[in-house]
């Protein structure tokens, strides 16, 4: 049928699709590091909460009116696994995939410096996590899987979707989902899960940012500490010279 058909490819296409689009939203931090703007605006009093959270509100923005805008072309388009189970089940997958994926990409451009490194970083490193979780329990296993195993290989952010609407596709063929299954089921513990990574990956990103700050600092510490023993080493040389002149 239909629906199994795009049990198949379906998920890979829509989680490819979404996914590619979120390594655009690490280029943004990289370059305003790059090109010293982060310096500017934080030297001018701005904290780094109020630019990260800004700039995660502005993605999410962004990232959540393409989201909804497929979601609501699939809908259009009667796709089973949407049309034949209750609509809330794969709309919010689609809502919350965002706030698992953005945190995760922010960490990972903390360790770039620049803008070029960053972008074919991620577009190979997203291909990947988008690839390898779909190749092997699609196609090698055939979507042979527990719902248990599943929801834990779904802290992969692209699998989180897939796993979603593999589901949802199985279900339109047999016993659709209902609004109780929804937030009873399977589902909510992948909303469950998509959340809980993001706050995982921020808790993270905050972390990494606090190791990299100081181990800069320290850098720059012994950096001073060398650049003044130079500075005194010339100064007692100078100052023996001058001695030996008047002697």
């Amino acid at each position: 049928s239909k629906a199994n058909l795009w049990m198949y490819f379906g998920p890979l296409l829509m989680s490819f699709g979404l996914t590619n689009l979120a390594s655009i939203f690490a280029n943004k931090p990289v370059e305003d590091r790059e090109n010293y703007r982060l310096h500017m605006l934080t030297t001018s009093g701005l904290s780094l909460f109020v630019y990260w959270f800004a700039t995660f509100i502005f993605d999410l923005i962004i990232y959540e009116i393409t989201n909804i805008f497929c979601w609501i072309v699939l809908f259009a388009f009667r796709t089973d696994a949407l049309v034949s189970n209750n609509w809330m089940c794969t709309f919010f997958l689609f809502v919350f995939e965002p706030l698992h994926i953005l945190p995760l990409v922010y960490t990972g451009s903390l360790f770039f410096d620049t803008l070029l490194s960053v972008s074919q970083f991620f577009q190979t490193f997203l291909v990947i996590i988008t690839l390898i979780p779909y190749f092997v329990i699609t196609l090698v296993i055939g979507n042979d899987i527990d719902d248990t195993a599943a929801c834990i290989v779904s802290i992969v952010p692209p699998y989180a979707i897939q796993n979603g609407l593999r589901i949802a596709a199985e279900r339109a063929c047999g016993k659709p989902v209902t609004a109780k299954d929804t937030w009873s089921g399977v589902f909510v513990i992948l909303f469950a899960i998509q959340i809980g990574c993001g706050i995982i990956f921020a808790l993270l990103g905050v972390l990494v940012y606090k190791i990299k700050s100081r181990a800069k600092s320290k850098v720059k510490s012994e950096s001073r500490k060398v650049s003044n023993e130079n500075k005194n080493e010339v100064v007692d040389e100078d100052v023996t010279e001058l001695n030996d002149m008047v002697l």
